[in-house]
């Protein structure tokens, strides 16, 4: 009988353990968010002593600063950028890239420069979104080097082709298309005549011009001139 509970001992233990941990780590993370909360509280009333003190925790408070980032207040949002910059942590990358397109250019200059200095550029260069948010924040003024030189690692986007951009290019979809007018359609060779139907009467062009100017008919006296 001893035995017998000598050898169910480790086996309950294990499943304490089990048990334990989980609550463990609950309890852990409601303290940091607890603390979170409460050093952004007092942030708002101008003291910064906690937010110092949080940054002491590392990485393990970067997933419950995503609404410090987009709250209303600038300097919330200055404090929540400055602990982000001070991680090498992947898990800042998306929140700097929300702080990229922030209203201050403060800010849009401290998480450019935090992405640049912290983190890899050349990974970075593998997150299109992040691309779309420098080129956001460049055109929002953000002249910081860190931004521009960040942007760098991003292919340029690709334009449009458009025939009209090039004299003399044929468009893809139209094969019979040659230079012309702009505009115009299809240019014809010289010497080819114009359909009789087609033509327009130079006299009655210009008085329909005149006619409409004055306040006339124009356009059917430009079609009985035509006809």
């Amino acid at each position: 009988m001893n035995l017998s509970r000598a050898r169910l001992l480790p086996v309950l233990g294990a499943a304490l353990l089990l048990i334990i941990q989980p609550m463990r780590g609950h309890t852990m993370n409601d303290d940091i968010a607890a603390q979170v909360d409460t050093a952004f509280t007092a942030a708002r009333e101008g003291h910064y002593e906690l937010i110092s003190q949080l940054g002491e925790q590392g990485a393990k408070v970067i997933p419950y600063l995503r609404p410090y980032v987009q709250d209303t207040s600038e300097m919330v949002r200055l404090q929540a950028v400055a602990l982000l910059t001070a991680s090498t942590d992947a898990r800042a990358v998306p929140l700097l890239e929300i702080a990229l397109t922030d209203a201050s250019q403060d800010i849009r200059a401290r998480a450019a420069l935090g992405l640049y200095e912290r983190h890899d550029p050349g990974q970075l260069a593998t997150r299109p979104e992040l691309g779309e948010a420098l080129r956001a924040s460049v055109n929002q003024g953000n002249d910081a080097a860190a931004a521009i030189l960040l942007l760098s690692y991003f292919p340029a986007k690709p334009r449009k082709p458009h025939w009209r951009r090039c004299a003399g290019a044929p468009p893809t979809d139209k094969p019979n298309w040659r230079p012309g007018r702009r505009g115009a359609g299809p240019a014809r060779h010289r010497g080819e005549p114009i359909p009789a139907g087609r033509r327009r009467s130079p006299v009655g062009f210009a008085e329909n011009q005149r006619q409409w100017h004055a306040g006339g008919a124009g356009i059917p006296a430009f079609r009985a001139a035509r006809d």
